[in-house]
């Protein structure tokens, strides 16, 4: 997020449910929206998994621009996020392995049009194969008290008698 909102393009960053995207419809754009639903994946090479993100990037179709021409920002948009991370030394860490982008519009009531990108990212284990036992504890059974309900149990507020309740349940009537 902190990449993307450098972005000299970029008026809006944001984390959150893609069904919760440009909701208020008063955003500014260029808007950068990262979907806070990820998927952590385990690969095979040891001590490193991939993280896949979908990303929007909205814009808003004016007189002064159209569909197209959010689009192709949107897009450029999206690549320079993608270059940042691959060449800049402080997100050493960090590799785009994969990607795709798809451009759409009239994605929102107010007309937004633009591009949403899956990116996979290269991630470092975040597991500390050192200190991942110190989290697991012995703990002692739950012991789970139980309720008996029947007519010799003395902690039932309803007298039984022959199989019939003395319980009178009153209905509210409606006008």
């Amino acid at each position: 997020m902190d990449i993307a909102a450098q972005h000299k393009a970029v008026n809006k960053v944001g984390y959150k449910r893609q069904i919760n995207i440009n909701n208020q419809s008063n955003e500014k754009y260029f808007q950068f929206i990262i979907d806070n639903e990820s998927l952590l994946e385990k690969q095979l090479v040891e001590g490193i998994m991939t993280l896949r993100l979908n990303v929007d990037v909205l814009g808003f179709i004016s007189s002064d621009l159209t569909v197209l021409d959010v689009q192709d920002t949107a897009l450029h948009i999206m690549l320079d996020y993608i270059e940042f991370i691959n060449a800049d030394t402080t997100y050493y860490n960090l590799e785009v392995r994969d990607y795709s982008i798809a451009s759409y519009s009239e994605y929102t009531d107010d007309n937004c049009a633009g591009v949403r990108a899956t990116i996979q990212l290269i991630v470092p284990n975040p597991i500390n194969i050192c200190e991942y036992r110190d989290n697991f504890i012995v703990k002692e059974e739950e012991v789970k008290v139980e309720m008996d309900i029947n007519p010799e149990n003395n902690c039932s507020n309803i007298k039984y008698n022959n199989n019939k309740s003395d319980l009178i349940i009153s209905p509210i009537k409606l006008k």
